[in-house]
């Protein structure tokens, strides 16, 4: 297979991913603020109903970047709403643990489902070209594979050049206003400059919103921690735009079943039954068809390339979407 050239725009996809696809390519600075992590039970300055921008038709042809170019996790400065991070990249300051209350109670309607025992190519399209987020390795066809009934993601070092791999749910009939997904999924630690994410990502093709509901740095080799973060509202004149950020600790590389609840009136992420985050306050609930995206990538910290020997970077064991019933 013929690999394209090192700065190839990414190709196959909507426009922006070339650029910012996907914000789980790293931390929450680069965007100006970060409002405050939310409190689960949303309080009375949490209005019902749902806010954000505008929606518009599937995704169009690929176009050069317009967005965010770098978003990575190695400021070390303090950030609006957030506390400071070390230059190991982790949170000096963790923010509490938030009371976890049960999952909401709704009623879903299971409208797919994905064993991988092969890869529907009806369903996932696989990245190919440089994520505009992670200049320092490139997302390749060959990264990704069926493995035992599991999808894999690796992450390698080939002919000098870093590879990683990712796949999205464009043009699937899987793409919907509201509804709720669930994945099985594990990250391989020992793993510094490998970051792993699963998220929703606009069918329109614009940015924000977004929702990173499994997002592990390249800082936390360990795969001690994963992150939740929402972007929401509009970017203003500087390319800025607001956020929220709930770090959740855990052993990320074991097997968890991870699910994004997302309805007009809420946010929730519940890891094995557990809610982790909920996010209900008005203006920062997506109202646009959203599509799912896995992706894995290659990041220099602190200078250096990748620790990571190559191999199984992330896998996911199977995937159920529903829509609300």
């Amino acid at each position: 297979m013929t690999r394209p050239p090192r700065r190839l725009a990414v190709r196959l996809l909507p426009p922006l991913l070339a650029a910012a696809l996907l914000a789980g390519c790293g931390a929450v600075d680069g965007e100006g603020r970060v409002d405050p992590v939310d409190e689960a039970a949303g309080g009375p300055d949490a209005p019902s109903g749902p806010s954000g921008p505008s929606g518009g038709s599937g995704p169009s042809e690929p176009s050069e970047p317009s967005g965010p170019s770098e978003r990575g996790s190695g400021d070390n400065g303090q950030r609006q709403g957030l506390p400071e991070i070390g230059p190991d990249g982790r949170l000096r300051d963790p923010i509490p643990a938030p009371e976890r209350p049960e999952p909401t109670e709704r009623e879903w309607t299971e409208v797919f489902f994905d064993d991988f025992d092969t890869l529907d190519e009806t369903v996932w399209r696989v990245y190919d070209g440089v994520p505009g987020c992670c200049p320092d390795a490139r997302w390749d066809p060959s990264m990704v594979r069926i493995e035992d009934s599991t999808l894999v993601l690796d992450t390698a070092e080939v002919d000098g050049d870093w590879l990683s791999g990712g796949v999205g749910s464009w043009d699937s009939p899987t793409q919907q206003l509201y509804g709720r997904w669930d994945m099985r999924v594990r990250t391989d630690d020992d793993a510094l400059g490998v970051t792993v994410a699963a998220l929703l990502w606009p069918s329109y093709g614009g940015w924000p919103p977004e929702i990173d509901f499994y997002e592990i740095f390249e800082t936390t080799p360990g795969r001690e921690e994963m992150t939740v973060t929402n972007h929401y509202g509009e970017l203003d004149a500087n390319g800025d735009h607001p956020a929220t950020r709930r770090p959740v600790r855990g052993d990320f590389d074991r097997w968890h079943v991870v699910s994004l609840r997302w309805t007009a009136d809420e946010i929730q992420v519940v890891v094995d039954g557990e809610a982790v985050e909920t996010i209900r306050r008005r203006g920062q609930i997506p109202d646009v068809p959203m599509w799912l995206a896995v992706q894995t990538a290659a990041k220099q910290v602190n200078g250096e390339d990748p620790s990571f020997e190559g191999g199984r970077a992330t896998q996911v064991d199977w995937v159920r979407v529903y829509a609300p019933a």
